[in-house]
């Protein structure tokens, strides 16, 4: 310590030095230790040379042989090693055993009048003192009040390695008991781990006295992130291959490379529930006296409490999508012609065409009638008729030519009418079209970018994103994926946007509806399909991801030091296509194919019922206008339906009536009767005589 004693310095931490601490400013830095070990080499030469020994039997010390040396000093990290920390190890630890039991408390300097007892130094009450128990005590000098403040910790030189100081604290300004208990066992986790891997700390080691309790929501056999297929309760680290998923192969690998060991506790629930309530991962403070600290493997987007802490999402494809039904509207005339008719564009078009046709027959009728009328009658009852028919097939552009107007004005108003009925019918086509194109509209939905203006299901849990402002649709709260869904199936919604998670776990979810089948392995594909690209991170910057790792942070910093080692894990994954190729892997399991057979085929789309039933009304009514036109046809119908000869007829019937006067004088009369001439009456068909019935 003579250098340090001789410098008089202490090395400087934020604003202000070490020197003004408790310790008053005796600590050995990185410069004050080489010093002192080629100190130490030069008085060790001399001796060996004063006394005739080898001096190659001493030497100066290699570079990792002084690191390691500062590191089994440095008991709290913090790259400087404190004249307490020095007394603590090579004094009162008596038996270095790394702790100060009773015995050696007494035989200690801190025992003798100190105002601090064994119990004040033992905060977790496991009978012996650690170095960190003992720390507390010195540092806790303005004023001895059990807790520490900013200034305390900063003179006290906690390692900013290890966190910040607000990190340690519930509400920002002080260390109590409890946080402090954290922060020691945080500390004790990450030093033993960095001692036993031998590598720094920014690699996020973690010791395996501190075990890992990952809870993660049991989704059964279908998944799609967590698959168990076998129905197990709990599952070490070392047999997760047991499981399956995205999200358990996602962890593998991240602990993997962290060299972390861990075990899982799968999350399960009654019924066919597929959300989890967040209480049930039970994810709280580290428990001391075994020293666990829980975590949550979140697979569903959710917002967790504001006292827990989590990582960036673990899952490629974790974003907000839009979600429609796999099969597109299909237009079903009949039904689109009814509501045409009782459509605002229908009724106002044709009252408007009404009053118009109405207005122009009068006028045709006023420029016609005293000129032309053998076509529109001078009469004003039949003339406006007559002007409303001509005004009706002139604008439908029928033009029968039964009646035309043949003044010069008359044909000049013609022209303007035919023009604007061309006009107003192609207005009239153009609405039709557009209300043809408003019922099956909701085929055109492609993604974010397509939904405006439709209704659209988004959960009530996303309330707060508001992301019918941003992208303009008309929007309907569900408390449940299974009510919107159930909605859109319905056709009362066109669309969903949710989480991806959250959609592919309703995928994978049995249905009662489905008969207790998943809508993924429902026969023939799902009957709903997420479309388009996902919505940007950077529109919905309050979403948070579902696919992530969470702890309890507040006055915990050791969640805050994993979910870090969790964020560079997957940074370093993603840039290597680790997290790519497992995605790639379990793509069956996140999106599973259709199951199909025979009876999946798509179907004809001919109405089968309604052409059988036309072909057979028009082959009758053919048959009939082939019957009407043809004489043989008649003829061979009269021989079948004319009464026999053989039966008491009209000839008999004649025979045995009376002659009457007036009867044989009418007879005669149209003997007499001049015919007429065979082209005003045409040629009737022949009579058909006995000789032809027989």
């Amino acid at each position: 310590w003579t250098p340090v004693l001789l410098s008089n310095t202490a090395p400087n931490v934020d604003t202000g030095t070490l020197a003004e601490g408790p310790l008053g400013g005796l600590f050995m830095d990185d410069a004050t230790t080489s010093v002192w070990v080629t100190t130490a080499n030069n008085i060790l030469l001399n001796l060996y040379l004063n006394n005739s020994w080898p001096a190659a039997r001493t030497r100066q010390p290699r570079v990792n042989e002084e690191n390691e040396m500062k590191k089994t000093a440095d008991l709290d990290g913090s790259k400087r090693i404190s004249l307490e920390e020095h007394y603590f190890r090579h004094f009162a630890d008596i038996d270095s055993s790394g702790l100060i039991e009773p015995w050696e408390f007494e035989l200690s300097l801190y025992a003798p009048d100190s105002p601090n007892s064994f119990a004040d130094h033992d905060l977790n009450g496991d009978g012996a003192i650690s170095w960190l128990e003992r720390k507390r005590i010195f540092a806790d000098n303005h004023p001895k009040d059990g807790n520490l403040d900013y200034a305390e910790w900063r003179l006290a030189d906690y390692p900013l390695i290890y966190g910040p100081f607000q990190g340690h604290t519930q509400g920002g300004r002080m260390i109590r008991p409890q946080e402090y208990l954290n922060y020691m066992l945080y500390h004790d986790c990450t030093i033993r781990g960095s001692l036993a891997y031998s590598r720094p700390l920014s690699s996020f080691p973690w010791d395996e006295s501190c075990p890992l309790v990952v809870s993660v929501h049991d989704q059964g056999e279908f998944g799609p992130f967590v698959v168990n297929e076998n129905g197990l309760a709990e599952v070490a680290g070392s047999d997760s291959a047991l499981l399956g998923g995205f999200a358990i192969r996602a962890w593998e690998n991240i602990t993997a490379r962290l060299l972390w060991t861990y075990s899982l506790e799968l999350v399960t629930a009654g019924g066919r529930r597929h959300h989890r309530e967040l209480s049930e991962y039970r994810v709280d403070r580290p428990e001391l006296s075994t020293r666990t600290f829980r975590l949550a493997l979140l697979t569903e987007q959710d917002t967790v409490p504001a006292n827990w802490t989590c990582s960036e999402s673990i899952w490629p494809n974790d974003a907000f999508v839009v979600s429609v039904n796999s099969q597109p509207v299909r237009a079903d005339l009949y039904l689109i012609a009814g509501k045409l008719v009782i459509s605002s564009h229908f009724v106002n078009f044709f009252c408007t065409l009404f009053f118009t046709v109405l207005f122009v027959g009068h006028i045709i009728w006023i420029l016609e009638h005293r000129y032309n009328k053998e076509v529109f009658r001078p009469f004003y009852g039949e003339g406006v008729m007559d002007g409303l028919w001509w005004s009706i097939v002139t604008q439908t552009t029928v033009g029968y030519g039964d009646k035309a107007p043949g003044t010069g004005p008359g044909k000049v108003f013609a022209i303007f009418w035919m023009l604007f009925g061309l006009i107003m019918f192609g207005v009239f086509s153009g609405q039709v079209t557009v209300f043809l194109e408003e019922e099956t509209a909701v085929n055109n939905i492609a993604g974010p970018n397509s939904i405006a203006g439709f209704r659209v299901g988004t959960l009530r849990k996303n309330a707060r994103l508001n992301i019918y402002q941003v992208y303009g649709f008309t929007n309907r709260y569900f408390d449940s994926l299974e009510e919107a869904f159930s909605e859109l199936e319905e056709k009362k919604i066109d669309a969903i946007v949710a989480a991806r998670a959250d959609i592919l776990n309703f995928y994978n979810t049995p249905r009662d509806k489905n008969g207790g089948l998943r809508p993924a392995s429902v026969n023939c594909g799902n009957p709903f399909k997420i479309v388009g690209f996902p919505i940007p991170a950077e529109e919905l910057t309050q979403a948070q991801p579902a696919l992530r790792v969470c702890g309890y942070g507040q006055g915990v910093y050791a969640t805050t030091y994993l979910t870090q080692a969790v964020n560079q894990a997957v940074r370093n994954m993603t840039r290597d296509g680790a997290l790519s190729a497992i995605n790639s892997e379990e793509a069956d399991t996140l999106n599973p194919p259709a199951v199909e057979d025979e009876g999946c085929e798509e179907g004809t789309k001919f109405d089968i019922p309604l052409i059988v039933v036309a072909l057979i009304l028009l082959l009758f009514y053919t048959t009939l206008i082939f019957l009407s036109e043809n004489d043989r046809a008649q003829a061979l119908i009269r021989s079948v339906f004319a009464p026999s000869s053989n039966d008491n007829g009209p000839a008999d019937a004649d025979a045995n009536t009376p002659s009457n006067p007036s009867d044989e004088v009418g007879s005669d009369q149209l003997k007499n009767k001049p015919k007429k001439d065979a082209q005003d009456e045409g040629e009737m068909p022949p009579v058909l005589s006995q000789e032809h019935a027989d």
